[in-house]
């Protein structure tokens, strides 16, 4: 019996990790609509380039993001619903990620497909806040900081090409991966 419910909750498991969906409907809102604690962030970080926000509605939850470029890259800044620091990424090229992550990506995402496209690729940091605004230049380099690195591909699954959103730690291991689903409206027939 403690086989079969080891096994059963293995499998529980494993679906959830490989069987997610990702929907996210991006709203730009005015700046009165972001949780106050959301715009201080973003205020404290000293972007000389407008920043836009935006409401995102998921399949599950709710959050707000702040986008602008810096530095020539584009950098978004996630908080929950109600401006708690989530994550902030920055979209970088394939060649920016380490040579050895990269491949250990690229070895892992080649085992589950047998052809991928990758479409963007972003680095993503989380961790303190404080360590973020301190040292927002430098933050590959500390240590407290969550290093991910977040890929969509695109990929030709079940007969069809499909875009999947992985999320890999930062010296290449696979941590999440979700369908992502289209735009309701690209979904309906007339």
């Amino acid at each position: 019996m403690k086989i079969f419910t080891t096994l059963f909750c293995f499998f529980v498991f494993f679906q959830i990790g490989f069987a997610q969906n990702k929907y996210e409907k991006e709203t730009k809102v005015k700046k009165t609509e972001v949780p106050e604690s959301a715009i201080q962030f973003v205020e404290r970080l000293g972007y000389s380039q407008k920043v836009n926000w935006y409401k995102e509605e998921g399949l599950k939850q709710v959050s707000f993001e702040a986008k602008t470029k810096y530095q020539g890259k584009w950098v978004s800044i996630e908080f929950s619903e109600q401006g708690v620091f989530e994550d902030l990424e920055v979209r970088i090229e394939t060649s920016e990620v380490p040579k050895a992550t990269m491949q250990q990506i690229q070895e892992y995402l080649i085992e589950e497909h047998a052809k991928v496209k990758i479409v963007k690729v972003q680095i993503q940091f989380s961790g303190e806040e404080e360590l973020i605004i301190k040292d927002y230049d430098r933050m590959e380099d500390l240590e407290g900081l969550t290093i991910n690195y977040e890929l969509i591909i695109s990929t030709k699954w079940k007969g069809s090409f499909t875009r999947f959103e992985y999320l890999f730690d930062r010296s290449g291991g696979f941590i999440s991966r979700a369908k992502i689903v289209l735009k309701m409206t690209d979904n309906l027939e007339f």
